[in-house]
């Protein structure tokens, strides 16, 4: 199969999807390691100026989600623990909601980056699911 686009802007495509999981070791890294990699970079080729706008749009595209999430959360427990009985129960859900939806969104943001990682690397634009377009 022959692809048109190098190796070199392949694999700055790529590194722009992986760079996110930066993210998982430095706060906010998963926002800031692509945007730089993408600042730096877009200019060299439209495949990477895409893919690290994808990628940078996707990073932001889970925080607002889960601020959103946290908000309505934080209106909507005290009325959800009024119903609940008063007992461990009512406990556990107000303290690993959030958690557990902590752990779905980092394990979604896992999958997610790597294929798109991959499917930049092997030359094809990947547009991730649920993103908000904001850079443009």
């Amino acid at each position: 199969m022959h692809n048109p686009l190098d190796e070199t802007t392949r694999a700055w495509g790529m590194a722009c999807h992986l760079s996110a999981l930066g993210g998982f070791i430095i706060p906010f890294g998963s926002v800031l390691i692509p945007l730089i990699i993408w600042l730096t970079q877009k200019e060299k080729h439209p495949f990477i100026d895409e893919q690290g706008k994808e990628s940078v749009n996707f990073q932001l595209s889970l925080i607002i989600y889960v601020l959103v999430f946290v908000i309505f959360l934080q209106i909507l427990t005290p009325f959800l623990l009024a119903l609940l009985p008063r007992d461990y129960s009512s406990f556990s859900f107000a303290v690993f909601t959030p958690y557990l939806f902590s752990m779905a969104v980092m394990l979604f943001q896992l999958i997610m980056a790597i294929i798109a990682g991959v499917r930049a690397y092997n030359g094809q634009s990947y547009r991730y699911p649920f993103n908000l377009r904001l850079l443009k």
